[in-house]
């Protein structure tokens, strides 16, 4: 989202160069060997990681008498575009299939799409074709995954806590809904001291740290940890967080 403000503050600056006559706004010169303002901000562009294709064509653009470039610009509103772009980075998607599903596919019958409001059937498609296309999507993309959901329920460890609805990416916690699976990776090397020993504290700093930043992150800074008492301070291995993170949400 910074990228694309940038690359369009970038782009204007470089098509508005193009018109480098304040006293006469409609001639145009698009050569940066005689244009000083057009050189610097080409300069200006390539220094801010602006692609090269998207610079010359802003050039070209200009040359022609256009005056502002087609470049999309995104913010962080949960229903703005740029969330639209992005889906396949942050989510794992999955697909819950029962047992019924496999019975109409074996017999060659339609799917019923069903809606979630009253359970009514919205739409039928051939069930071969719609297993066929979450075959290809997994295959293409590895999305999405597909959670058995008759078998996985049949299988359940804790039926007492209710039905197993959905998974979270690494099925720690099957049975609890909206739980979550938080990743984080640590440069073990960075810890290694030039006498070749480890910095076990700061490690243990490192671990502590992330762990909390992770949880936080997944619960929105909702749930409040206690303070540690002195004597835990900046000395809490990372095995003293008992509860995992994705546990609390």
């Amino acid at each position: 989202m910074a990228g694309s403000r940038l690359g369009k503050r970038r782009l204007q600056a470089v098509m508005a160069a193009c018109r480098p006559d304040k006293l006469d706004p409609a001639r145009i010169d698009a050569d940066p060997k005689r244009n000083a303002a057009l050189r610097a901000a080409l300069r200006e562009a390539r220094a801010a990681m602006v692609p090269e294709g998207y610079i010359q064509r802003a050039v070209q653009l200009a040359a022609q008498g256009i005056t502002e470039p087609s470049f999309p610009e995104y913010d962080t509103d949960w229903d703005s575009d740029a969330y639209l772009t992005v889906a396949g980075q942050n989510s794992n998607n999955s697909i819950r299939v029962p047992n019924g599903f496999f019975d109409v596919l074996e017999r060659g019958g339609d799917w019923e799409l069903r809606r979630r409001t009253d359970r009514k059937v919205s739409k039928r498609l051939p069930a071969e074709d719609l297993w066929n296309e979450i075959a290809y999507a997994a295959w293409a993309c590895a999305d999405p995954g597909v959670q058995y959901d008759t078998t996985i329920n049949e299988w359940h460890t804790c039926p007492e806590d209710g039905r197993i609805n959905a998974s979270n990416p690494c099925s720690e916690y099957m049975f609890l809904d909206d739980t979550a699976c938080n990743l984080a990776s640590i440069n073990l090397v960075k810890f290694l001291r030039a006498d070749g020993t480890f910095d076990v504290a700061g490690y243990r700093h490192a671990c502590r740290l992330w762990t909390y930043g992770a949880r936080d992150q997944r619960a929105d800074g909702g749930v409040p940890e206690p303070a540690p008492s002195p004597s835990e301070a900046g000395t809490i291995a990372p095995s003293a967080s008992a509860t995992p993170i994705w546990a609390r949400c």
